[in-house]
């Protein structure tokens, strides 16, 4: 019997956590920060920093290391979308290739003529 509440207590809390997921996600990223944060606030305290400092220099540079993850994934994406005609025109003749098969001549083709990018990208 108590194997039984443990297993429906179990299944409840899965199932709440599942639908509270949305409101959860932020409280789990804010703890895992706090935890990350904590032994360089102590650091700094050590060190004679007043504790307001302290904690005004860790949102600083946690803010500033958000901002530069943001940017690094916007310029990424960026020279994604720049270079997606390349990344299409390769994937064509590479499928055309692949779907020829045998009826190919592989002596004409080059070897890693398909997906060759010793040089960089041939645009």
């Amino acid at each position: 019997m108590c194997a039984i509440v443990a297993g429906v207590v179990v299944i409840l809390l899965l199932g709440g956590m599942r639908l509270a997921s949305g409101r959860l996600s932020p409280i789990i990223v804010a703890i895992f920060v706090a935890l990350l944060c904590f032994p360089l606030m102590r650091r700094l305290q050590s060190k004679g920093v007043p504790t307001w400092a302290a904690l005004l220099l860790l949102i600083i540079a946690v803010l500033t290391l958000g901002v530069a993850l943001i940017l690094f994934g916007f310029f990424s994406l960026s020279q994604v979308r720049d270079r997606l005609p390349a990344y299409q025109a390769n994937w064509w003749r590479c499928s055309h290739r692949w779907k020829l098969g045998s009826r190919a001549s592989r002596s004409s083709q080059r070897p890693y003529a398909c997906g060759d990018y010793s040089n960089g990208w041939k645009y």
